[in-house]
């Protein structure tokens, strides 16, 4: 079949459409997001490429005579193959991972997007753009650690979001999954609200994660629990994820917002992949007020909580979620309490719980500084809680 590289773009011709895959990888993403901004652009008319796969013979009769543009995304050549079967060979065909772009690994960003497209228009070289997930660094001291890092590295827990287990089920409640629902666990850490899914309701759960150690011990822990049939884990960025658009019944997420560097993203991100009438639900520790300046800078210095610059309040949350794709947003507000030993205890696990005690009773730097943690949200009340935010989907 006689097909043209993409390295020229003769813009004389009318009666232009383009075609693209749309797979549930990141390049599949990225080939349906370069396809729209041909049409956004006015340069091209996008048709859909499963409507060649039906036979409609409208289409393909009017592709005959068109300056036609397929984008594949990786070398499966769905839509060469489609295009094939449909006899059609007057096309110009683009596959990206003959731009040297990587399947899994390739962050679907507006400037990825942009090089694409300046390739398909004039020929232009582009950077191979590979997504590196973060190293893991060696955890500084019990003292002066991240408030995170501390109680993940040090202390050992698995539960690490505001509210606990508890919390969990509350916002689990909220969202009332199904059997068979598909679901998105974003942040999904060492995968114990993944697997509870799956055990307790059925759901077909996928978890991402951005730390590959972390999806290490998920997947380790979902086949501990028989359940990796139900729960697929992966290592993925929740600024950009690699899922087509409606593809998921719920997402939810856990102490996610603070931590990322554009939870608006995050949030729009979540709703793109959500199917029209699905429902997201975000756990967030949250400002009850507005608090002052002295307050921050003592989160940030005596108890190590970085992360605490991006928290907002109740009503910033619910407004954040709305912009992000939510027609309406239902809000549960929480005091922040501080779990304590026999807290941290009941939501671990009889084992892990016990590793947890000996560590504080063994290790008085661990013991100092998680006492000193305990007394910091006890001072603070006014300040300090957590709320549940579900969110539907129009």
């Amino acid at each position: 079949m006689e097909t043209k590289e993409a390295n020229s773009y003769n813009a004389s011709k009318s009666n232009k459409i383009v075609l693209a895959c749309s797979g549930g990888s990141d390049l599949g993403e990225l080939s349906d997001r370069v396809a729209r901004k041909f049409r956004n652009n006015g340069v091209y008319t996008m048709k859909c490429l499963a409507m060649v796969a039906a036979d409609n013979k409208a289409l393909i009769e009017s592709l005959k005579s068109s300056e036609t543009l397929v984008i594949d995304g990786c070398p499966v050549d769905c839509g060469q193959k489609i295009m094939e079967e449909a006899w059609l060979t007057n096309y110009q065909y683009v596959r990206l991972t003959d731009l040297g772009l990587v399947k899994g690994q390739t962050p679907v960003t507006d400037e990825t997007i942009d090089k694409v497209y300046k390739y398909i228009i004039d020929g232009s070289e582009i950077e191979t753009v590979e997504q590196t997930w973060p190293v893991k660094q060696s955890c500084c001291s019990e003292e002066d650690c991240d408030m995170f890092d501390f109680m993940s590295q040090h202390v050992g827990l698995n539960v690490l979001h505001p509210g606990g287990i508890p919390a969990t089920h509350v916002l689990i409640n909220l969202l009332a999954p199904g059997k068979n629902m598909k679901v998105l666990d974003i942040g999904c850490g060492k995968g114990h609200t993944s697997v509870y899914l799956a055990k307790k309701f059925g759901c077909q759960v996928v978890g991402i994660d951005i730390l590959p150690e972390s999806i290490a011990e998920a997947k380790k822990y979902a086949q501990k629990n028989n359940v990796s049939h139900l729960v697929n884990f992966q290592v993925a960025d929740a600024h950009n994820l690699p899922f087509a658009n409606d593809k998921f019944d719920m997402t939810l997420s856990q102490a996610v917002l603070i931590l990322t560097d554009d939870k608006h993203k995050v949030i729009r991100e979540a709703s793109r992949v959500l199917k029209p009438g699905g429902k997201s639900g975000w756990l967030q520790l949250s400002w009850k007020g507005i608090p002052t300046s002295d307050f921050q800078e003592k989160a940030t210095k005596e108890i190590c909580a970085k992360c605490i610059s991006n928290v907002v309040t109740f009503e910033m949350y619910e407004e954040d979620i709305k912009n992000g794709g939510f027609d309406r947003v239902k809000t549960e507000k929480f005091d922040m309490q501080f779990r304590g030993m026999f807290g941290m205890i009941r939501d671990e696990g009889l084992l892990n719980g016990l590793k947890v005690a000996w560590k504080y009773l063994s290790n008085s730097k661990i013991r100092k500084r998680m006492i000193k943690l305990d007394k910091f949200f006890k001072t603070y009340p006014e300040y300090i809680g957590y709320g549940i935010y579900i969110g539907n989907k129009e």
